[in-house]
C-alpha cells in the first residue's frame, strides 16, 4: 500500500493501535470525542469528559506529542487564551511508517548478526554467546558454570527473513 493511498481514519485499527501505545486508552477516548466535534474547544472537552482537568490537558499534549492532534491557540482582547483542538490523523501514516522503517532495520541489523556469528549457550540456556566471547570463556557458562555447546541458528535466522519479508509489505512506498 502506498502512504498516499491510505487515508488514516480514527475506527481504523492500525491508527486505534497507533494512538493506545503512545497515549493509551484514554487518550483514544478524548481523540473520538475530538473527532466527533472538530474543531472543539479545550475548555468543552474539559467539561465533557469526566476527569481532573490536569490528566486531560497531559493526555492532549501526549496525542500532540503522537502527532494525532493539534491545537490552534486563541487569544482575545482581556488576554483570555481558547485552545482549538483538532485531529491530525494524516500524520500517524508517517509516524507508523517511520517505526515500521526502524524496526526493518533493527531486524537487519539481528539478520546480519547472526549470519556472521556462531553461537554458544549451556544447557539451562542462560546466556546466547558468540564465538569469540565463548572461546574467552573457555566454553563455560558464566552464570551457572556449565559447558557451552554450539546452538544451530537456521531456525532463527529463518524467522528473521521471514519477519522482515512481512514488515516490508508493510511498509509505505
Amino acid at each position: 500500500m502506498k502512504a498516499k493511498d491510505w487515508n488514516p481514519q480514527l475506527t481504523d485499527p492500525l491508527v486505534q493501535e497507533y494512538i493506545r501505545e503512545r497515549v493509551g486508552e484514554e487518550g483514544l477516548h478524548i481523540a473520538d470525542f475530538i473527532g466527533k466535534k472538530e474543531p472543539v474547544q479545550g475548555v468543552e472537552i474539559l467539561e465533557t469528559i469526566k476527569d481532573k482537568p490536569s490528566n486531560i490537558r497531559k493526555i492532549l499534549y501526549r496525542l500532540e506529542d503522537a502527532r494525532v492532534a493539534e491545537y490552534q491557540k486563541d487569544t482575545d482582547k482581556t488576554g483570555w487564551e481558547t485552545f482549538i483542538w483538532r485531529l491530525t490523523l494524516h500524520e500517524v501514516k508517517h509516524q507508523i511508517n517511520k517505526e515500521r522503517q526502524r524496526m526493518q532495520k533493527d531486524l537487519r541489523g539481528q539478520l546480519q548478526l547472526e549470519r556472521e556469528n556462531s553461537f554458544y549457550i549451556c544447557a539451562p540456556g542462560h546466556q546466547r554467546t558468540i564465538f569469540e566471547e565463548a572461546v574467552g570463556l573457555e566454553f563455560k557458562c558464566p552464570e551457572c558454570g556449565e559447558a557451552m555447546n554450539f546452538v544451530d541458528n537456521k531456525d532463527r535466522i529463518r524467522d528473521l527473513d521471514k519477519a522482515i519479508e512481512e514488515l516490508e509489505k508493510l511498509v509505505f512506498d
